[in-house]
Order: structure tokens, then sequence, then C-alpha cells
């Protein structure tokens, strides 16, 4: 064999363990993305569920705030003494601090 055939042969070889390298290389970045991407869905659905529930808790702040309102706002409109009506605040804020509804 002459040296320019070896040389094709050499180049042939090379060539081939490009090839092979070049197939591994992106058999192995899909499987990472397989991976991440797998990592990133469960990410996003735990985001996605820590929203509704920070949206919902906001829902219920939000109506226990209106409820509070409206029931000071009663109270205000009612014949109660000061003093009935500072306790009934007073209450009011306990059954919040507390976490009653």
């Amino acid at each position: 064999m002459n040296a320019a055939a070896r040389w094709r042969d050499v180049q042939e070889l090379l060539l081939g363990d490009h090839k092979r390298w070049i197939r591994s290389t992106f058999l192995e970045i899909e499987q990472r993305m397989d991976r991440e991407g797998r990592q990133w869905k469960t990410l996003i659905e735990g985001l996605q569920k820590s929203h509704v529930e920070v949206t919902n808790a906001l829902g219920r702040e939000v109506q226990a705030r209106k409820a509070l309102e409206e029931e000071v706002q009663a109270l205000r409109r009612s014949t109660v003494s000061k003093q009935q009506f500072a306790t009934r605040l007073r209450d009011i804020a306990d059954d919040l601090m507390s976490g009653d509804e």
C-alpha cells in the first residue's frame, strides 16, 4: 500500500471516529435535555401549584378584609356604645389573628 492509500485510510478512520463522537455527543446532549426538561417541567408544575395556592390565599384574605370592613361599617351605623364598639373590634382582630374567618 502506498502512502496516499494509507493516508486515505487514516482519514477514513479519523472521519469515522469523528462521526461516532458526534453521534455519541448528540445522544448525550439529547439525554441531558430530556433529564433537564423533566426537571424544568417538575419545577414549573410546582410553581404553578404554588401560584394557585397563593392566589387562593390572597382571595381568602381579600374576602376576610371585605367582611371585616362590612362589619366595621355595620358597627359604626349601629347604636352600640363606644365601649361595645371597641370590644367588638378587638374580638374581630383576635379572630383574624387566630386565623378564624
